[in-house]
């Protein structure tokens, strides 16, 4: 694999009640690999920080159990990491339903839908909300996630990694260099099967 590789991480995982919950970033290669295999040098970039961060955002009724790494460039690449024992989210007290989610939206340098990405995050605790617009601690909380996620790897234990908005229809991977967070909580459609169909 070379510099400039795209590859897809999926962070899986449960909520209260078996409901599997999936957030998926892409991720472009920056430098040379430090580890002999792109799929292992990314997931200790994801390990080392995106993981702990994103916990930090997500209920205690929540629980990653596996990093899915697949490959975009190389269709081939894949590889499947299990967090054994899974990791529990760190915002305590009772979970917000899993269809109402704060929204982090990537931006780029380019105008157009095809160059922003949106992050529905998993259900945080009715405590970091109040009529469906979030606190100021939770909020700064994400915009702490938002810079992790942008970019993984300090080069020395892995290569640097930048995420990146994909855009299957027109195959472009464009580097994110900003985000917002959304103030006010949103709702997915089809987030649960049989809800807005």
């Amino acid at each position: 694999m070379a510099v400039g590789d795209v590859f897809k991480v999926s962070l899986v995982g449960q909520f209260q009640f078996g409901q599997q919950l999936v957030n998926t970033f892409h991720y472009r290669q920056e430098d040379v690999l430090i580890l002999d295999e792109p799929m292992d040098d990314l997931f200790d970039a994801v390990e080392d920080t995106l993981l702990g961060s994103h916990a930090g955002q997500r209920s205690v009724a929540s629980q990653v159990d596996k990093v899915e790494i697949r490959g975009v460039t190389n269709p081939l690449a894949g590889k499947d990491f299990n967090i054994t024992p899974p990791l529990s989210g760190l915002r305590s007290g009772e979970a917000l339903p899993p269809q109402v989610s704060a929204v982090v939206t990537w931006t780029t340098g380019n105008i157009g839908r095809r160059y922003r990405g949106r992050t529905f995050m998993w259900p945080a605790a009715e405590a970091d909300q109040a009529s469906g617009v979030m606190s100021a601690g939770y909020e700064a909380s994400l915009g702490d996630f938002a810079e992790v996620a942008m970019r993984l790897g300090d080069g020395l234990a892995t290569a640097h990694w930048q995420l990146v908005v994909r855009s299957d229809t027109y195959n472009l991977n464009t580097i994110v260099t900003s985000y917002v967070v959304r103030t006010n909580l949103h709702t997915q459609r089809r987030r649960v099967a049989g809800v807005g169909s």
